[in-house]
């Protein structure tokens, strides 16, 4: 009886003890995570200013002596975050090995640029306190409303890449002069890599450094594969579980109807990705091993290219794009596959793998293949022809007939999305102009890399039409009826896009000085997420520049993803009222 006394006596004691050391716990995990932020901070200024301020050999020895001080700093923290998770007797994962990884990457930068280093650190950090204050602030409402909102998940998604692009190009070692970047031109650029669009306000291969153009190419591939689909994939190497919502959201995203396994499904993404650009680096290297004498050069301008080809960017490291290749047929070709191949989507792939490597045959093609795969041919001959003809005596009248056809060819594929060229845009007809605003409207295929409305919601729209004309009740393709909501999406795809682009070029005429055909073709180019230009983009004000970025950025994301977001907050009643006829026509 009296031991049982001593030990209700001792339990009140006990339990202040671990209540003061997980108060000095928390204290000191909220030290050591304040000093890595504050070092983030400070890292990030020192980027900026010390290159305008400091220079010459003793800027460099400084900011090694920083750059060491710092590594030492962060490694304490790291460890010390560690010790504490040991003494907490928290559960220890695989993504906690993670900054201990960073610190021996960040050392290797180091010795390499005592800048990236700064810069690595930073970014990581800033990143993960980003996420920390999202998760907890609104006590994790704001955080669950993100997460569980795909439509807002997607544009913020998007603008965090953006903005975090744009600090990343704003920085003095992303520039060959070693100068930051106006802040609008930055925000500009990196919106239009995200946005894998291409239109650009500096030349990229000779503004940029190595560093800048890097950048660059990592928010084409994030752009071009989506946000979803990278961070998706590296949750699922970190062992992370993924909920069923997820998976929907997922398969929403890449176009995907039938019920397929994630880790499946994200297999064929990465893997058609990586594949598709390899091989397509490998054929382009065959051309530019002749252009470079360094072979590590001619590497990497074949790698650039492919992934901004495949991702539908367009952005090229050449002054004037593709036009001294003109007649270049492994260039043409090569670069017109990789963009036809990434605009054609996804979800295409899986079909084609499931029938034709199964043995099942074309006929067993879902409506969906069969209607991206024949709209895509369609306007890919249209657009040949179109070009043909309209620039036959015009750009292409010093060319012989195979290089008319081959130019013809590129620039009907190069005008759905992806922003390459091979003739000069600003000599182009009228006849031309219009056929590449129409071109660019339409875009590429749902799921893919590219923009615009997408061939199927075309389809639709012709299919609709022709039923109607035909005196047919239904809309039907290959003995398949198409539902009423799908034709109800397409007809609001369509208008939305149509309104949205109208408003936006009213303002676009009301604030730039260029001529009616350069102001439509540039806003087009920018929705359609395409990057061909006939003049214009340097032309652009600050106004001008702030309205073709929401033009990328909805080009990209889509108007219908901005209003299933908004939506989202409504309330739906359900109304049933009298039908009444009205004329129309």
């Amino acid at each position: 009886m009296e031991q049982k006394s001593n030990n209700a006596i001792k339990q009140p004691k006990i339990d202040k003890v671990i209540k003061a050391n997980a108060r000095l716990l928390l204290r000191l995990k909220l030290l050591s995570n304040s000093t890595i932020a504050f070092l983030s901070l400070v890292n990030v200024i020192v980027l900026f200013i010390s290159p305008t301020i400091l220079r010459g050999e003793n800027f460099k020895f400084l900011l090694l002596v920083y750059s060491i001080v710092n590594v030492s700093v962060y490694s304490i923290a790291t460890f010390a975050n560690g010790l504490l998770l040991k003494l907490n007797k928290s559960k220890l994962h695989f993504h906690h090995v993670f900054p201990y990884i960073a610190i021996l990457s960040g050392i290797g930068l180091l010795f390499h640029n005592p800048e990236y280093f700064l810069l690595f650190i930073s970014t990581r950090q800033i990143i993960i306190l980003l996420k920390k204050f999202l998760l907890y602030a609104f006590e994790g409402k704001f955080w669950k409303f993100i997460t569980e909102n795909p439509a807002i998940s997607l544009m913020i998604s998007f603008l965090l890449v953006i903005l975090v692009g744009t600090i990343l190009l704003m920085l003095p070692i992303a520039t060959t002069s070693s100068k930051s970047m106006p802040f609008i031109n930055a925000f500009f650029t990196s919106t239009s890599a995200t946005c894998v669009t291409g239109l650009a306000v500096e030349d990229t291969g000779t503004y940029f450094s190595h560093f800048g153009q890097l950048i660059i190419l990592t928010l084409i591939q994030i752009g071009g594969l989506g946000l979803m689909t990278i961070s998706t994939a590296f949750a699922l190497l970190f062992g992370q579980r993924l909920t069923v919502r997820l998976e929907s959201v997922m398969q929403n995203i890449v176009g995907e109807s039938n019920k397929i396994d994630l880790i499946t499904l994200l297999r064929y993404i990465v893997g058609i990705t990586v594949s598709v650009e390899i091989i397509g680096a490998v054929f382009l290297f065959q051309t530019f091993k002749t252009q470079f004498p360094s072979t590590i050069k001619a590497v990497y301008y074949s790698i650039f290219h492919s992934v901004s080809a495949f991702c539908n960017a367009g952005f090229a490291l050449y002054p004037r794009s593709f036009e001294t290749f003109v007649g270049n047929w492994n260039i043409n070709i090569v670069l017109s596959l990789l963009i036809i191949f990434g605009g054609l989507g996804f979800v295409v792939y899986l079909d084609i793998q499931r029938n034709i490597f199964k043995k099942r045959g074309y006929k067993r093609f879902s409506l969906h293949t069969k209607i991206v795969l024949i709209t895509t041919f369609t306007l890919t001959v249209v657009g040949i022809m179109g070009f043909f003809i309209s620039e036959y005596n015009n750009t292409m009248r010093d060319m012989n007939f195979s290089e008319r056809l081959l130019s013809s060819m590129f620039q009907s594929v190069t005008c759905r999305t992806a922003g390459f060229n091979t003739i000069d845009q600003s000599g182009l007809s009228y006849g031309s102009i219009l056929l590449s605003v129409v071109l660019m409207f339409i875009g590429a295929s749902p799921g893919s890399t590219g923009g615009g409305i997408k061939t199927t919601t075309f389809a639709i729209m012709v299919l609709a039409i022709v039923s109607i004309i035909t005196g047919k009740s239904s809309v039907s393709a290959f003995k398949r009826k198409i539902s009423m909501e799908h034709i109800k999406d397409a007809v609001s795809l369509i208008g939305i896009t149509l309104c949205f682009a109208l408003i936006l070029l009213f303002a676009l005429f009301i604030v730039s000085d260029g001529t009616f055909e350069e102001i439509v073709f540039e806003a087009f180019s920018a929705l359609g997420t395409v990057g061909l230009t006939i003049g214009m983009t340097s032309k652009l004000n600050l106004a001008g520049k702030i309205i073709i970025i929401m033009l990328m950025y909805l080009g990209r994301i889509g108007p219908l993803t901005i209003l299933y977001a908004l939506a989202q907050r409504v309330k739906k009643k359900r109304i049933n009222y009298l039908e009444e006829k009205i004329s129309i026509g």
